[in-house]
Order: structure tokens, then C-alpha cells, then sequence
């Protein structure tokens, strides 16, 4: 397991758009303007405070198995094709205020400890969800369709 700051979290980021080891990072990580085709920051990455992804231009990003010890923010962002979230675990809040999307929404086995806000800008398509969450996410995003897998 590595520990990284905000900065050498972002360098590696630069690298290749992804982390492949495990990880915590530290810090706040603050992406301001991000243009990538996916961005991979799931898997075994311990998140100790927030990550906020803040008006970028984004194809994908794939946060399965995360863990955020803080809030998830993905606000003013525009997100090419699906947002990934599975097993994710947000002790904080889930902020999608204004972000875009033109893919779906995956939420199956996610557990948000704080509140929950979809007011996105355009979409999803589709928001996929456990049965647990079903009605939690109806309420924040009434007029998506919700596919409630088991």
C-alpha cells in the first residue's frame, strides 16, 4: 500500500489517467479541468478525505470499489459515457450537481453514509441500482429510469 499527497496523486494521474496499485491518498484530491477519454480510480484506493472532480471533460470514470472517507463532488462535469460506482463506499456526501452525462449512472452495492445529489445537468440514460437504494435514488432523481439489479 502507497501513500500518496495531492500532488503525486495528480503526477501519476498525468502518467497514464489511472492507479494500479493500491493506494491512499492523503489529501483533498482536487481535479480542476480534467480532459481524459477514462479516468480509473477504483480498485484498492483508499480516498482519506474528499475527491472532487470539478469542470472537466471526461469519457468515463470508473470509481468500482473505491473507498471515500470523505465527499464525493463531481460538479460541472461533463461525462462522455458512464459513471461507475460499484461497491463504492462514500462516508460523505454524493454531490453530481451540474455534471453531464451521456452514458448511465452504475450505483449496484454502493453505500452513501451522507446525502445524495443528482441534480445533474442532462442524464443519465439509465441509473443502475441495488434494490436497497432503489427508492433513495427515485426520490433524487425522479425523472431517470432506475434498473434495479440484484
Amino acid at each position: 500500500m502507497i501513500k500518496l499527497s495531492e500532488n503525486e496523486a495528480k503526477e501519476k494521474l498525468k502518467k497514464d489517467a489511472r492507479f494500479e496499485d493500491d493506494a491512499t491518498i492523503k489529501e483533498t484530491l482536487y481535479l480542476y479541468g480534467w480532459k481524459e477519454d477514462e479516468l480509473i480510480l477504483g480498485g484498492s484506493i483508499v480516498y482519506s478525505n474528499d475527491l472532487i472532480i470539478d469542470t472537466a471533460s471526461i469519457g468515463m470514470i470508473d470509481l468500482t470499489g473505491a473507498i471515500i472517507e470523505g465527499n464525493l463532488e463531481i460538479l460541472c462535469t461533463s461525462i462522455k459515457y458512464d459513471l461507475e460506482l460499484t461497491n463504492a463506499t462514500i462516508a460523505g456526501e454524493l454531490d453530481l450537481e451540474g455534471t453531464s452525462f451521456g452514458g448511465d449512472l452504475y450505483l449496484c452495492g454502493i453505500k452513501v453514509y451522507g446525502t445524495i445529489n443528482l441534480n445533474t445537468e442532462s442524464g443519465p440514460r439509465k441509473i443502475f441500482v441495488s434494490p436497497d437504494m432503489a427508492e433513495l435514488v427515485h426520490w433524487s432523481a425522479p425523472t431517470i429510469p432506475l434498473v434495479v439489479v440484484k
